[in-house]
C-alpha cells in the first residue's frame, strides 16, 4: 500500500564544518526519537536516505531554504500487520571493558 505520510527532515548547513556536523548528529537523534515515538503509538515508520531524498531541486520543490540539507525522509503509516517482536538480551550485545 501507499505510505500516507512523508516527513522530510533537514539539517542546517553552517559556514563552520564542526557546527554542521553537530547539527547533523542532533537531527539524526531527533529522527530516532520520532521513530521511537511513532512506534510506541502503533505507527510503522521507515527512515530513507534513498531515491526520494535525492529528487533534483528538492529544496525548491518543498520551499526549503538552500542553507538546509536533507537528512532523510520518514515514511509513516499504520502497518497492515504487526511484526512479531523478539529482543536479544542486552548482555549478548554489550561488551563491558
Amino acid at each position: 500500500e501507499k505510505t500516507p505520510c512523508y516527513i522530510f527532515v533537514f539539517t542546517e548547513i553552517s559556514e563552520n564544518p564542526e557546527i554542521t556536523e553537530e547539527n547533523y548528529g542532533a537531527v539524526c537523534c531527533a529522527i530516532q526519537n520520532m521513530q521511537l515515538t511513532a512506534t510506541a503509538i502503533g505507527l510503522g515508520v521507515g527512515w530513507s536516505t534513498g531515491k526520494i531524498s535525492k529528487i533534483n531541486d528538492l529544496n525548491n520543490i518543498l520551499g526549503v531554504e538552500p542553507s538546509l540539507k536533507i537528512v532523510g525522509v520518514l515514511s509513516i503509516g499504520y502497518p497492515s500487520s504487526q511484526a512479531k517482536k523478539t529482543r536479544k538480551n542486552y548482555d549478548s550485545l554489550t561488551k563491558w571493558m
